[in-house]
């Protein structure tokens, strides 16, 4: 049986220091593991102002009551200070912390865990840095002392997916990615969760369950060596619908225990959602696309499955045999405040996520925002946080179940300063900056993230933009759609929502709805594997000091994606478009964990299904040989056969499609249609209508 490793042990670990064991006869608090996320952020974006150089942490202490009594007021003190003192002095950015002054106490009953998060800002609390903690079970108790030093450990945990496989809304298995930086091999042993009971209301007094044992681990034998990825899965449900902590047991050489590792999050569905922006947004006077048989139809055909939307009548209560809701399912983001009533199972299968801040960089801060987040710690449905200045995603780290961004790269507001690039040999753009800042990003929050999973809005045609900087086109190209998407998508998001679809825009853009399509398709092909994956590998490869491509690598049990991004594109001084040179040659290798270095299969996919694509296997991974336009999608598979389920998965999509019938971005009729139920009667009625 494998148990947790206790303070004295985890001490001696990270500082070299054993602390005296803990006291009997009464609650006993101990650190039985640590979460350290270094902050960082991207060198490749420009801003007005330069970022705040100080370094930092999000921390995260999971604390257990090893004694036979409860902790009945549990507090720490870090570097000699409460935790408001900490964050008046500026040292944190925001806490969830027992013991704040003001606060209800946070019993913790024998043998229970509680998770204690602070994201901190300083030298102090730097990757390195050795931060004095005391820990103690009530006022005036004697506080245990500890040392810990904040370093992320080398063996931890990159991504935990949860899977609802019954669509119950519980979730009932999950996918575990482990890298093992350590010099040593490392088996997987298994996991166990650390539960708030069957109602979810006890998220600080988190009771163990039993230990579950890997489920077709990799490699097979479990043991990742020195510099290796391992993936495993596990029957771990149902869970309930609340935050809680998984925990996965190692062993080194000849068997001996080492530390587990430890991860807290929302047991909640990580299947890929593509989201919409607000259709409740009317198209005309009293004309809602949220109410419209077509424009629902046409969103259902784009594979949108979710739309930042709440309660709205005339939608979400036609629920009957022939209702919208039924018949159009769209899963639904908003504030969802009154938690009693939105708390049902009947609602929370209807929620993707909370998302009540708006955007906090602009106008909230940290502590702020965590302060509107707590009154939904013990609701059924997830959080959401969305960021929009990459510099300051750190201070942000953490608050959240569901984190993601808002940046985009053409004619919109942005944070930031697009004439500062010089990408194009000393050509300064106002209306756009590079494309693959999106990657950027999102490989920022990802690792801000850790092991979390996150989502990005990405830039598609919006009702209210205006051209500015002398760009006539008001939205995007398909173009400029496609590569934004897929550097958000090669980096490693769960969940892509467009900005933002909404109102009459996708008629006013017609020339983006076959775009938007064959990416939803794509993506929904592919959902099988984005669903258990984790970003391994990113390349940028220049050519005559300029991008040339991104060359991406995402890692699932059944096999790799890769991708190969165009980056050789140009702007057009005329249009203020970007244009791209057509298919150009690409020869790459990628190289792989060791798991996936054999695959049975190897081969291109895109909206149209797979084909073959030359390629060679080599020692690290497999080399492409292709012609790729904008963006090349290959698969290697682990095993024989995930070709052929593609195909035929691929030839149900374009069915679904079809069965909303025709698409409005090439059939006139369609979209004469489309044009009436948005209340138009012809193209030149539309507000900002694209111009050839």
């Amino acid at each position: 049986m494998i148990r947790p490793v206790a303070i004295g042990i985890l001490a001696a670990l990270l500082c070299g220091l054993l602390p005296p064991p803990p006291a009997r006869g009464g609650p006993a608090l101990e650190v039985v593991g640590i979460d350290v996320v270094p902050h960082r952020f991207s060198d490749e974006l420009r801003w007005r102002r330069p970022p705040d150089p100080r370094p930092g942490a999000l921390v995260r202490l999971f604390v257990r009551n090893a004694g036979d009594a409860p902790a009945q007021a549990p507090s720490l003190r870090a570097a000699g200070a409460a935790p408001e003192a900490l964050l008046d002095g500026g040292s944190w950015t925001w806490h969830d912390v027992p013991g704040t002054e003001g606060e209800e106490p946070r019993p913790l009953g024998p043998g229970r865990l509680d998770v204690w998060t602070f994201n901190a800002v300083g030298a102090d609390w730097a990757p390195g840095a050795t931060v004095a903690l005391a820990l103690a079970a009530a006022p005036g108790a004697a506080p245990v002392q500890a040392d810990l030093r904040l370093e992320p450990d080398p063996v931890r945990l990159a991504r935990v997916l949860f899977h609802d496989g019954d669509g119950d809304g519980l979730v009932d298995a999950c996918t575990v990615h482990v890298v093992n930086d350590s010099p040593e091999p490392v088996t997987i042993q298994g996991l166990r969760v650390w539960g708030p009971g069957a109602d979810g209301a006890a998220i600080h007094d988190l009771a163990p369950g039993e230990w579950i044992a890997a489920k077709e681990p990799l490699p097979a034998d479990g043991i990742v060596p020195p510099g290796e990825r391992g993936m495993f899965a596990a029957e771990c449900g149902p869970l309930p619908p609340a935050r809680g902590v998984i925990e996965v047991g190692f062993a080194g050489g000849q068997g001996a225990e080492l530390p587990s590792c430890f991860a807290h999050l929302r047991f909640k569905d990580d299947a890929f959602a593509i989201g919409s922006g607000w259709l409740d947004v009317p198209s005309r006077p009293g004309v809602v696309p949220l109410l419209r048989e077509r424009c629902l139809a046409l969103y259902k055909r784009m594979h949108v499955d979710t739309t930042h939307v709440g309660e709205f009548p005339g939608y979400t209560d036609a629920t009957g045999p022939d209702g919208l809701a039924t018949r159009y399912p769209l899963r639904l983001m908003s504030g969802f405040e009154d938690i009693a009533r939105y708390g049902t199972p009947e609602w929370r299968r209807r929620i993707h996520g909370v998302d009540i801040l708006g955007e906090p960089q602009m106008g909230r801060t940290p502590r702020q925002s965590r302060a509107i987040l707590a009154r939904y710690d013990r609701a059924p449905y997830p959080t959401t946080v969305t960021l929009s200045e990459e510099k300051g995603f750190r201070f942000y780290a953490g608050l959240s179940d569901h984190p993601h961004f808002d940046a985009y790269r053409v004619n919109a507001p942005a944070a930031d300063a697009w004439s500062l690039y010089d990408r194009w040999g000393g050509e300064r753009l106002r209306w756009g900056a590079p494309l693959e800042g999106i990657g950027a990003m999102t490989r920022t929050l990802r690792e801000l993230s850790r092991p979390a999973p996150i989502a990005a809005w990405s830039q598609n045609v919006h009702e209210n933009w205006d051209g500015y900087a002398g760009r006539r086109r008001r939205s995007p190209t398909p173009d400029e759609i496609r590569i934004q998407a897929y550097e958000a998508l090669a980096s490693g998001i769960n969940a892509l929502y467009w900005y933002s679809l909404q109102a009459w825009a996708p008629a006013a853009f017609r020339d983006t709805i076959p775009e938007t399509t064959r990416i939803g398709r794509e993506i929904r092909l592919l959902q099988g594997l984005y669903d258990r994956a984790d970003a391994w590998s990113h390349e940028r490869r220049d050519a005559a000091g300029r991008p040339d491509w991104d060359l991406d690598a995402l890692v699932a049990p059944a096999g790799a994606v890769l991708f190969a991004i165009d980056l050789a594109y140009e702007p057009d001084p005329e249009a203020r478009v970007f244009r791209f040179r057509g298919p150009r040659a690409l020869e790459a290798e990628y190289a792989l964990p060791a798991i996936l270095r054999a695959p049975q299969e190897v081969f291109r996919v895109d909206a149209d299904g797979v084909h073959d694509v030359a390629h060679e296997i080599t020692p690290r991974g497999v080399t492409i040989r292709d012609t790729v336009d904008r963006v090349g999608i290959y698969v290697a598979a682990r095993r024989a056969g995930l070709r052929a389920a593609l195909a035929a998965r691929q030839r149900e999509l374009v069915a679904a499609e079809n069965a909303f019938g025709p698409d409005p971005g090439t059939d006139d009729e369609a979209f004469a249609a489309l044009l009436a139920d948005l209340g138009f009667e012809g193209v030149a009625d539309l507000p900002h209508a694209a111009r050839p």
